[in-house]
């Protein structure tokens, strides 16, 4: 068999993690057509990408709707716990505007609101899985 081609790196780090997800999701999952739904959590996501690369944080996976996100993590980052807290005040701020803005045109998609938790804590980040198929992540 041949050897497995990750190294381990797991280390431990400071590391804010961030979630975002969608508030109302189940009902309107329940009342709209999927092609609307899809539009709109496609654009909580466009929104929650956006911010958190700007912010210099790590977009890690989407789970349904919500999104997660880390920082300092595989690359440290100055002010690490600062950058989570903005990125998740303005993903806040840019969605409520977004609704606000989808509703006073009427816009066919609709309004996506979004709401945002932020931990930091130390975590062991590095690779995890098995020796066929490997992921990054933060484990606290």
């Amino acid at each position: 068999m041949q050897k497995d081609r990750h190294t381990s790196t797991e280390r431990r780090r400071r590391s804010p993690i961030l979630f975002a997800d969608v508030i109302g999701f189940t009902g309107m999952a329940e009342r709209l057509a999927p092609e609307v739904l899809v539009a709109g959590v496609n654009a909580h996501f466009d929104l929650c990408s956006r911010v958190v690369a700007t912010h210099d944080g790590t977009l890690d996976k989407y789970i349904g709707d919500a999104v997660m996100a880390f920082w300092n993590a595989p690359i440290e980052v100055d002010d690490h716990a600062g950058k989570a807290l903005v990125a998740a005040l303005e993903i806040v701020a840019v969605s409520d505007f977004m609704a606000l803005d989808a509703a006073r045109r009427g816009a066919a998609t609709p309004p996506v609101r979004c709401r945002v938790g932020v931990h930091t804590g130390d975590a062991v980040v590095g690779l995890v899985g098995g020796t066929d198929r490997k992921n990054l992540h933060r484990a606290r």
